[in-house]
């Protein structure tokens, strides 16, 4: 069995990514997905060109401000200049608008990290977005419709849109987004049960029921490393769920740093891999871990 180690939102503010940066040296993260609006984003895109081994993912949240100037974009902002909180169901977007913020998003991303991301698996479906969202995956060669949605196996959450289309190319790759029951801790509304969340024995004693899988298979795992500041617990997300995801980043960091995961990974015999040893058959971060070993 394969499995991709992702981390989420790289980008937010430097502080919450320097969690990231200690996942990707210290721990088993193999892909990153990146936000292009939040205060971080630029110093994590000239961080990410140190790892090449990491894959990176175009990770859409809308949590920051446009690249460019507002008074281009004014159909997507708010009064405070940063994006409405409302944007992916708000029928004033302008799609027009959209697409050149998207576009000014990338050329940014092409000349600090030198190149644009992998794969985006966040399109924003159902919304005026996805249409300027796929334009811009085709023009510039980003892979999207990799997979089913996690959520596409749970009986606990089902999307009113149903599951999420699978690009033909990619089906024969079988790549997996298993619905965690883990995460719905992080969705509670108790707090007790947003507390209890702890990733290391989900892993460790198989109650997820991911050793289940079949051997051909790639399962993506979802991971939300970061550390918090004032930017991340107050002005980013403004979901109801952000205080459970605020729980869980250091608790990710660690997981992901902690030597009974990375045992566990070995004893199963899991090979680690990024988005584009996934997609396209490369051996890129097993060759990076050949040479750590080295």
């Amino acid at each position: 069995m394969k499995m991709i180690m992702r981390a989420d939102d790289v980008g937010y503010t430097n502080i919450h990514d320097l969690a990231t940066w200690e996942t990707i040296e210290h721990g088993i993260a193999t892909s990153a997905d990146l936000m292009l609006d939040t205060p971080g984003s630029e110093e994590a895109m000239r961080r990410l060109r140190c790892y090449p081994w990491i894959s990176v993912g175009w990770h859409i949240h809308f949590w920051g401000k446009p690249v460019l100037p507002t008074e281009q974009v004014p159909s997507l902002v708010g009064e405070n200049g940063k994006f409405k909180t409302d944007i992916r169901q708000n029928p004033d977007v302008d799609p027009k608008e959209a697409l050149a913020e998207f576009r000014a998003q990338m050329d940014r991303c092409l000349t600090i990290m030198g190149r644009v991301p992998d794969y985006c698996a966040t399109v924003p479906r159902g919304s005026l977005l996805e249409a300027p969202v796929r334009c811009i995956c085709e023009e510039y060669g980003i892979a999207t419709d990799l997979f089913k949605d996690m959520f596409a196996l749970s009986g606990s959450f089902k999307s009113p849109l149903g599951p999420s289309p699978i690009d033909p190319k990619w089906v024969d790759r079988k790549i997996i987004a298993p619905a965690l029951d883990l995460a719905f801790h992080l969705m509670s509304d108790d707090w007790d049960t947003v507390e209890s969340y702890d990733p290391i024995p989900y892993f460790v004693e198989d109650r997820g029921h991911l050793l289940d899988f079949q051997e051909d298979e790639t399962l993506l795992i979802v991971w939300h490393p970061g550390y918090i500041d004032h930017y991340v617990q107050k002005e980013g997300d403004s979901s109801p769920v952000n205080r459970g995801f605020i729980t869980c980043l250091p608790k990710d960091m660690h997981a992901l740093c902690s030597s009974e995961l990375r045992e566990w990974v070995e004893k199963n015999n899991i090979e680690l891999v990024n988005f584009r040893d996934a997609l396209y058959g490369t051996k890129e971060y097993q060759n990076h871990l050949k040479v750590q070993i080295k």
